[in-house]
């Protein structure tokens, strides 16, 4: 068969029939004249249907109608569209995405009978585009597309990461002008950029962490990854920014955790190490002590031994207050927490703590007018107020300046705080040196300029008062330590006056009173006997608790009082108080500690108001004396 053979009509409608697209031709009134094989396939309507319905009613969704009919009226007055996107209904209820190139149909008359249009399916098409436009404008990392010297497109979410409002403040530049000019390894931002563009063309792809930087000059670190791409013929680079931001200051707080876990095992491990020793070192130091107490009343005031029996009696206090500073540091010393004003504690302990200032610093405090009450212990408060004005003393030895103490109230999201600052004009601290600076394991001190565990201290009594402790310092520039504690939400309680330290316990003198003394440890029982024989006492001894139980069932009509360890074996101090009161005994107890053991006390119950007082091992003669002076006109008070 020979082409010449056919009409141009037949040609025509096989043309029609058998192409892919959706050919349909509508009269002016959108009724459908023509329908073919493509249509029928994608609207799912056969052809004898179609014929005669109206197209925009029928096929087109409501929205589409109006601007659908408005073109065909352009079109019927001559002007083709080419390119008219819209969506079309089919039988089953679902959409179909089409383009279309539309143009009019005239008779033989020369009138307009109507228009023919030839549709293209696109719904895979624009499905895709929506899907990747959905991805593009709602994805969180920056995404962009980089040709020639710059940006050509960006999402919103790149703009967001720089700060930028418009697409065009960043398409056309080059990644690299949005950068500080040094990146985080030193290396000049312009300098890595033209390395990293390199790598990424030898390779096709490359990821890297880089530093950008907002328009008012905030860092932004970022994950990038660039691979080369290419789009219509032309090498592009499709990039990702991963914003690291919070990921970063997530690790850093994770890291935070870890080193505060680390510090508080060893804490926690240093605690336990003194807690175990404590006891006996304490009772070694009580032996020295009783020994060189007794020494002393035998000694000719002011002569060389008496001053070399003081030295030594002051040295066993130091070495007595550096086990409490130990036992602070793993939080297990003895605690008596009150409410009171903060500020005037401060203002207090201002002669004391300029004693402890050498004449080229001075101390400056800066309080407020109102009371700023905490519950803490005050003299654990007052270690660590003498401990952070000590290192800032230390760090000030080879500078001058003033030292600044300042309290005051702050906000924090756990509820109000009450935050001392000591400020110093000092060498200050390289970064490595302050983050170790509340380590019990790490100094800067020369072997001979003290234990370093100052600040150690420090950290230790303000964890367990449930407040933070936070260094800033800088080489150069002085350090700042601040310690902020949970404020009280009442005054201070007035509580019975304070023993004085210097007065004495009682008026009461021996008088030959028999006093029972329980100790474990043979050096301690004889130098605390001793002791209490020059006082004037008759004593009996006992090894422990169960020890004393019969020694007091054999002479309970002549003992004044007893005296006993708190730790011993067989039988305890408080467990031997226990005993006693069940006996029917109210005889006063004083006892003695090497290890503030508080939990061992209160577990005493009722028991322990028979307790008259408690020594912490070592302490001095007249400490001992006046405890059991007091306890004796005690318990002839309550007879």
């Amino acid at each position: 068969m020979h082409l010449s053979d056919l009409s141009l009509e037949s040609l025509l409608d096989a043309a029609i029939e058998t192409t892919g697209s959706v050919v349909i031709a509508l009269r002016p009134d959108h009724t459908i004249m023509f329908w073919n094989r493509a249509a029928e396939e994608l609207f799912g309507v056969p052809r004898e249907q179609a014929l005669g319905q109206d197209y925009v009613q029928t096929f087109l969704l409501a929205e589409d109608r109006a601007g659908v009919t408005a073109d065909i009226q352009k079109v019927l007055a001559g002007e083709p569209t080419h390119g008219y996107e819209d969506d079309a209904m089919r039988v089953d209820g679902s959409r179909r995405s089409l383009v279309w190139n539309v143009r009019r149909l005239v008779g033989v008359s020369g009138a307009v009978v109507g228009i023919v249009a030839a549709g293209f399916d696109i719904t895979a098409r624009r499905d895709a585009e929506r899907t990747f436009r959905l991805v593009w404008n709602e994805s969180t990392e920056g995404l962009l597309i980089g040709g020639g010297p710059g940006i050509v497109d960006c999402n919103p979410a790149a703009l967001a990461m720089l700060g930028l409002t418009d697409r065009d403040q960043l398409v056309g530049h080059h990644p690299r002008e949005f950068s500080p000019e040094f990146q985080p390894d030193g290396r000049r931002s312009s300098e890595r950029a033209a390395e990293l563009d390199r790598l990424t063309r030898e390779r096709g792809e490359h990821r890297f962490t880089w530093t950008h930087q907002k328009l008012d000059g905030t860092p932004v670190p970022t994950d990038v990854h660039v691979r080369l791409a290419s789009l219509n013929g032309r090498r592009v680079t499709v990039i990702a920014w991963r914003d690291l931001t919070e990921a970063y200051a997530t690790a850093a707080r994770e890291n935070e955790l870890r080193e505060h876990l680390v510090r508080a095992q060893r804490l926690d491990a240093l605690g336990h190490l003194v807690g175990g020793i404590a006891h006996d070192f304490n009772n070694l130091l009580s032996a020295i002590r009783g020994s060189l107490d007794l020494a002393a009343m035998d000694s000719t005031p002011g002569s060389a031994v008496a001053d070399e029996i003081a030295l030594a009696q002051d040295t066993t206090t130091r070495a007595a207050t550096l086990v409490q500073q130990l036992l602070a540091i793993g939080r297990q010393g003895e605690s008596t927490r009150v409410t009171f004003d903060w500020v005037a504690a401060v203002r207090e302990r201002e002669r004391l703590l300029r004693r402890l200032l050498p004449s080229h610093c001075t101390l400056v405090l800066e309080l407020p007018a109102v009371p700023l009450f905490v519950w803490a212990d005050a003299a654990q408060l007052e270690q660590v107020l003498v401990n952070l004005v000590v290192n800032a003393r230390d760090a000030t030895s080879r500078t001058s300046g003033p030292i600044r103490v300042v309290v005051q109230p702050v906000a924090a999201a756990d509820g109000a705080r009450v935050r001392t600052e000591v400020i110093d004009a000092g060498t200050g601290m390289a970064p490595e040196v302050s983050a170790r600076v509340f380590d019990p394991f790490f100094t800067t001190k020369a072997v001979g300029e003290g234990s370093g565990l100052g600040l150690a201290v420090v950290y230790g009594i303000v964890s367990s008062h449930g407040g933070t402790v936070r260094v800033e310092s800088a080489l150069g520039r002085g350090t700042t330590i601040s310690v902020d504690l949970p404020a009280a939400t009442t005054p201070a309680v007035a509580t019975d006056a304070p023993v004085d330290e210097t007065g004495g316990w009682g008026s009461h003198a021996a008088q030959g009173e028999t006093v029972l003394l329980v100790e474990d440890e043979p050096s301690v029982r004889s130098a605390i006997a001793r002791l209490l024989q020059r006082a004037g006492y008759e004593v009996l001894e006992a090894t422990h608790g169960a020890e004393a139980l019969t020694v007091w069932h054999a002479h309970a009509s002549r003992v004044h009082a007893v005296v006993s360890d708190v730790r011993m074996p067989v039988m305890t101090g408080p467990e031997l108080v226990r005993q006693l009161r069940l006996s029917g005994s109210r005889i006063p107890v004083v006892l003695m500690s090497g290890f503030a053991d508080a939990e061992v006390l209160q577990s005493l119950g009722d028991a322990a108001n028979a307790v008259s007082a408690v020594l912490n091992k070592p302490f001095e003669a007249s400490v001992l004396r006046r405890a059991v002076a007091s306890a004796i006109d005690e318990g002839r008070a309550s007879r």
